[in-house]
């Protein structure tokens, strides 16, 4: 039994790493488009600024599924 357990460990936390990797490349890209494009002047806001935007843009995603699951619709 603590194979099983073991086996579903290893692939939540390579699923972890993978999201955790993922969301600082992304961090950084954007940080480094903000900054190429002249829209922030300062490295530290644009990272606060991607952040943010990364954030509503996750919101806006969940919103989207989670809420077509619990909208009425009238008959």
């Amino acid at each position: 039994m603590t194979e099983v357990i073991d086996f579903l460990s290893n692939i939540f936390s390579k699923i972890m790493e993978y999201i955790v990797v993922a969301f600082f490349w992304l961090t950084d890209f954007l940080a480094g488009l903000l900054v190429k494009t002249g829209l922030v002047e300062k490295e530290a806001d644009a990272i606060v600024v991607s952040i943010i935007t990364m954030f509503i843009i996750f919101l806006i995603i969940m919103a989207r599924f989670l809420g077509s699951k619990y909208k009425g619709y009238k008959s």
